[in-house]
């Protein structure tokens, strides 16, 4: 009998504690998302052509590496998004950017969707440290055939900062053949 009255009012707390707080990961001095919130997105309206041929879908650049292509007409994400994942990730103002800013784990520079699985808030400096990878690094990659679109975006969804130390071994050899494996840390150099 009291199992009974015990197992209601459990499901009744767990149902009233539903709104998680995100707890972020780490690599080495590096945030990543927590995974259950911000699993990643790909937009597959999106696509890379080294050429830099225009390729239009719906009246929207869908080639990244045409001079037209803007992240503008990809981003749509709402107050109602960013304040939820402001809450999700337990900060208390996501508007100051000096504090951070809203990041698209597989950013739309290299075919993320602006989607709520796409989206967490990431503190500084790591948010400027990331969005230098993905634009000084992985999208160029990217644009002159030296790394596929999948790859840059398994790339930055696995673990964006094990993406950055493989992109750093690559750029120290030339005839090195580097595979980031997402889920591996790669430990310090000395």
């Amino acid at each position: 009998m009291r199992v009974r009255l015990f197992l209601p009012i459990a499901t009744v707390l767990a149902a009233s504690c539903s709104a998680q707080t995100a707890s972020y990961g780490h690599n080495d001095k590096y945030l990543l998302p927590d995974r259950r919130l911000t699993p990643g997105e790909v937009n597959p309206a999106i696509v890379a052509d080294p050429s830099g041929k225009s390729i239009m879908r719906n009246g929207v650049e869908a080639n990244i590496c045409a001079k037209s292509f803007t992240v503008d007409q990809y981003e749509n994400a709402t107050a109602s998004m960013k304040h939820q994942v402001c809450d999700e990730y337990g900060q208390k103002s996501c508007s100051e950017s000096d504090k951070g800013g809203f990041d698209r784990l597989i950013p739309i520079e290299i075919g993320g969707q602006d989607t709520i699985k796409n989206l967490w808030w990431l503190p500084e400096p790591d948010f400027s440290v990331k969005v230098h990878l993905v634009n000084e690094k992985i999208k160029p990659l990217v644009c002159s055939g030296k790394m596929d679109l999948k790859t840059a975006q398994v790339l930055v969804q696995g673990n964006w900062v094990n993406g950055m130390w493989g992109i750093e071994i690559m750029e120290k050899c030339d005839r090195c053949n580097v595979r980031v494996a997402p889920n591996i840390k790669v430990p310090n150099s000395k």
